[in-house]
């Protein structure tokens, strides 16, 4: 429908698509120093109107895949740049640390593309850690629902007691962890934690999220193994923030993981 450098379309979800995966790659260039999804240049691809009514997007190995959603809790998936830059992570996550998608290293690899996502949409709108609002997903959400985003950073529900929706499942300590098998062990519930690890670090620092607690965090993917968990990449984050940067850094990081149950 639309190749790079090719005028608009006249299809919106094309054009979403086409843009955010164009803003996603720039960050990544820009601001991170790689090259594409595979650190080579690798071409961006996207499906878009996948299904009828498919309340999801995702990263298949190869490419993303955007649903439009059933209109009652989601609308399209491309209308997010945060969710479109989270899907395109899932890939960077593949080429690097590769974090197997159950338990602790798939609640790390959501949290490493929901912490990417995030930081694209605040590079991308130039907003500091003050002005963000620190939702998942808000564009995506059916107007209806009521409801600012799917996740929140914060160290709060993004929803509770909602008729359609029930109450956000992320914890945001240690001490509350999901333990069962749904979810790949959890892998979207766990995300809580560190993902609260990191609003801490970031607003901690203050200033623009992905100056610095960004790079601390992608320069730590790049240096996990696909099985790390929470207390490797806890520890790692510490090392990175050392060897970046100083004390004031490394006192963030240490203090913020503290917060969520874990010792660095």
């Amino acid at each position: 429908m639309r190749s790079e450098g090719q005028n608009p379309s006249q299809d919106a979800a094309v054009n979403e698509a086409y843009d955010f995966s164009g803003y996603t790659y720039d960050f990544y260039q820009q601001i991170l120093g790689r090259n594409s999804i595979d650190g080579q240049g690798m071409t961006l691809i996207s499906s878009v109107h996948f299904a009828r009514s498919y309340n999801n997007a995702f990263w298949n190995g190869e490419q993303m895949v955007y649903g439009d959603g059933d209109g009652t809790m989601f609308v399209r998936f491309t209308r997010a740049l945060d969710v479109v830059g989270h899907e395109l992570t899932h890939g960077v996550v593949q080429h690097t640390s590769n974090l197997i998608y159950e338990d602790e290293p798939g609640a790390l690899n959501e949290h490493f593309a929901d912490v990417m996502g995030a930081l694209i949409k605040q590079w991308h709108n130039a907003t500091t850690v003050d002005q963000a609002d620190w939702y998942m997903g808000g564009d995506i959400m059916a107007p209806s629902l009521g409801v600012k985003g799917l996740r929140t950073f914060k160290g709060e529900k993004a929803y509770a007691n909602h008729p359609i929706l029930g109450t956000d499942p992320q914890p945001k300590h240690m001490r509350d962890k999901y333990t069962g098998e749904d979810d790949n062990g959890g892998v979207h519930y766990n995300s809580g934690i560190p993902n609260y690890a990191f609003y801490l670090v970031a607003t901690a620092l203050g200033g623009r999220s992905w100056e610095k607690a960004g790079k601390i965090w992608y320069q730590t993917l790049l240096r996990l193994t696909s099985s790390s968990g929470f207390q490797e990449a806890a520890s790692m984050t510490s090392e990175v923030a050392s060897t970046l940067y100083g004390a004031t850094e490394v006192n963030a990081v240490r203090t913020a993981w503290q917060q969520v149950g874990i010792t660095v």
